[in-house]
Formats: structure tokens, C-alpha cells, sequence
């Protein structure tokens, strides 16, 4: 009996992690800090260990695990339409995180572009 409560309890920690960013995404209406990767990983550990819990009816590791695929696939879905509706932003975002390595005539370059890139996309 100890031990199917400690599960349940496991199951409801595991699923709790997603919630703030399901909950952050949802309500700022906003995808671009998100890791895509971390969540196509996520995905698939939680199929993986759902699949196992199926073969080893285990219904702890199944629920959580599913709910948890279930929840990565949510946030990889609406990280995938935020870039598309937003892509100018979600390039210029992206080369932020290269603006430290460039130097002067580099950073130069990075700004015109974005900026034509941003005109491009507004026409």
C-alpha cells in the first residue's frame, strides 16, 4: 500500500515539473524561451517509459508517463506555431545568443540584416 501511494505521489511530482511552462506559454502568449530540443527529449523519455509501464503493468509509470509525453507534445506544438507566426523574432532571438562572439563590424552586419529581415517580413 506504501508503495502505490509513493508512485501516485512520484506521478503527481513528474507531471508538476511542465505545468508553470504550459501555464507561462499559455498565458504570455509566448514560446520563444522554450528549449525545443528539451522538449522532443522529454517526449520521447515519457513514451519510451510509458510504453514501459504498459509492458510492465505498471500504472504509475504508464499515467505519468503518457501525461507527461502528452504535455511535451502541447509545448512542442505551440513552440512550432509561435515560430512560425514569429519568425523574423525567433531569428533575431537566436542571434542574440552569437552577439558575443562577433566583434564590431560583425554586430554591424548582424543589426542590418535583422533590421531587413524584420522590413521583409512586415511587407
Amino acid at each position: 500500500m506504501i508503495v502505490t501511494i509513493l508512485g501516485w505521489l512520484a506521478a503527481g511530482f513528474s507531471i508538476a515539473f511542465l505545468v508553470p511552462q504550459i501555464i507561462k506559454v499559455l498565458v504570455n502568449k509566448r514560446a520563444r524561451d522554450l528549449s525545443l530540443i528539451a522538449n522532443c527529449i522529454t517526449f520521447v523519455g515519457g513514451a519510451s517509459w510509458g510504453i514501459y509501464g504498459v509492458l510492465s503493468h505498471n500504472p504509475q509509470v504508464e499515467a505519468t508517463n503518457f501525461t507527461v509525453s502528452l504535455m511535451a507534445v502541447i509545448l512542442i506544438v505551440y513552440q512550432a506555431m509561435w515560430i512560425a507566426k514569429n519568425k523574423a523574432e525567433w531569428n533575431v532571438y537566436k542571434n542574440m545568443k552569437k552577439i558575443n562572439q562577433l566583434n564590431v563590424t560583425e554586430l554591424k552586419q548582424a543589426i542590418k540584416a535583422a533590421k531587413e529581415e524584420l522590413n521583409h517580413d512586415g511587407k
